[in-house]
């Protein structure tokens, strides 16, 4: 994966970021139902989360600001779901809403990175993946701390390839 610069984003490097937050969260969220530990058991996660392939360009040409956006709103939306959910579990923080969830600028005039379906500053999509991976790895952190097993840093964690301050 190449790296994504608040000045400039190269169309394929998003795609390639955006299909690993996709297929990584899935992942995490099978991982998390089907949890041999018994620590997750009875929730399905990975059916009531899933992105459902939300990526839609293949070949990583380039994607619209549209398809973007609702990417986005849907990938917080579902993980923002899912800290509520880790919470009534029985593992050892039931602190995940309140520590890991992803603000959400979407729409929103009070915030001053704010993303739109209509239109984004590149600046703020890059602040806005940044803050993405940077709540989700620790949330990998935090399972591998809570869990009976572990290996979610390992399996799941995005390389963090964002330069806030780059060209």
């Amino acid at each position: 994966m190449g790296n994504i610069y608040s000045k400039g984003i190269n169309q394929s490097d998003l795609y390639t970021l955006l299909k690993a937050l996709m297929d990584n969260f899935n992942d995490m969220c099978t991982e998390l139902t089907t949890d041999t530990n018994g620590t997750f058991t009875g929730t399905t996660y990975d059916v009531t989360l899933n992105m459902n392939d939300k990526v839609v360009s293949s070949n990583g040409t380039g994607l619209g600001q549209n398809i973007v956006y609702a990417f986005l709103k849907d990938l917080i939306d579902k993980y923002n779901a899912l800290m509520t959910a880790l919470d009534s579990t029985n593992l050892t923080a039931t602190n995940y809403a309140s520590t890991l969830a992803i603000t959400d600028n979407f729409d929103d005039d009070t915030e001053s990175r704010e993303i739109r379906g209509a239109g984004m500053f590149q600046g703020d999509l890059v602040y806005t993946l940044d803050h993405i991976i940077t709540k989700f790895n620790a949330l990998q952190a935090q399972l591998d701390a809570d869990a009976l097993c572990s290996g979610y840093v390992t399996a799941y964690a995005i390389s963090d390839t964002i330069d806030t301050d780059g060209a």
